[in-house]
């Protein structure tokens, strides 16, 4: 009979956190917020953790007769090993010095264990699908991005290491302020100075009555930041057909009438100019969905995808009837 595989983990990392947490009151503090007591494979070590972790939450120290007396607390100590286990744990360490190397590796094996169980989650989504396809792939959308979220935390960092972000993104020395920062810019030199570009994770809403030109900015700034700074731009477009906003974009482009554009009437002049703006277009990295009645939940699972595939730069939903 085939030996059953167990799921990743790594005991040795496991008794170096717990240790370095019985002999550092201090080392709590590197991992209470990355490292969950579920990481842990080892239900003895789980529950040790949990024990530290109480402590800390309740602004108590931890060490060997502390952790000892919430595990009694909570009628665990003999089920761990008792007062010797915590004694083992105290010799794996000599210095809490790794506790944060430490924590990562059982961060990690915490994932991809999650991941497993992500997958047998999925599995059994795919057995008992319906017949709204899309609905399942929400759903397995969803639980992969709970995982994939533990590993989007952040946490804080000193103003030299964020100042030396800065400016190796600039690309630039302290000294000089000439280069574009990692923004994407729409294109108009006013609205720019104003919003200081479009900044990861800004939301931002353009409104106002209808026919003024929401949605001619909105393709304008699409175009500008694709062609002009090689963005990746999805745009949603609810009520506009493809084909419209293929025309709106070919007309800015090339300079032609709209009108010729949509109806396919130009001059020997005008055609060339289309051919040249349609090549100019064609590389341009500007995704277009045309889904109509589109819910919330499908723009994200769709920017989402398109976002693992990608990396986009800009999301633009035309429109959101707010």
């Amino acid at each position: 009979m085939a030996q059953e595989k167990l799921p990743p983990h790594d005991i040795e990392a496991e008794e170096a956190v717990i240790g370095s947490l019985l002999i550092d009151p201090e080392a709590i503090l590197k991992v209470a917020t990355s490292l969950k007591s579920e990481d842990f494979f080892d239900e003895t070590n789980q529950a040790i953790y949990q024990a530290c972790l109480s402590l800390y939450q309740r602004n108590e120290v931890i060490n060997q007769i502390t952790v000892a007396h919430e595990l009694m607390r909570q009628n665990k100590l003999e089920q761990i090993g008792g007062a010797a286990y915590l004694s083992h744990l105290i010799s794996v360490v000599p210095t809490s010095l790794h506790v944060e190397h430490y924590a990562q590796i059982v961060s990690k094996t915490g994932v991809m264990r999650q991941m497993i169980v992500a997958a047998g989650q999925i599995a059994a989504i795919g057995y008992e699908a319906g017949p709204d396809i899309e609905a399942s792939l929400n759903k397995a959308e969803d639980i992969l991005f709970q995982v994939k979220r533990r590993q989007g935390t952040r946490d804080f960092v000193s103003m030299r290491e964020a100042l030396g972000q800065y400016f190796e993104e600039a690309g630039q020395p302290a000294v000089s302020w000439e280069r574009e920062l990692p923004h994407v810019l729409t294109g108009f030199a006013g609205l720019d100075d104003l919003l200081g570009g479009l900044q990861p994770s800004d939301l931002i809403v353009l409104a106002a009555r209808p026919s003024l030109g929401k949605t001619s900015l909105a393709l304008n700034i699409a175009r500008n930041t694709a062609i002009n700074q090689g963005a990746c731009v999805a745009l949603f477009s609810l009520e506009m057909a493809r084909e419209s906003v293929v025309q709106r974009l070919l007309a800015s482009e090339s300079g032609v009438n709209s009108r010729d554009v949509r109806l396919g009437r130009f001059s020997e002049n005008d055609e060339a100019r289309i051919m040249e703006a349609s090549g100019i277009l064609s590389e341009a990295a500007i995704y277009v969905d045309d889904s109509p009645q589109l819910r919330a939940i499908d723009i994200r699972s769709k920017a989402r995808r398109l976002y693992f595939e990608r990396d986009i730069d800009l999301i633009i939903v035309d429109y959101l009837q707010l």
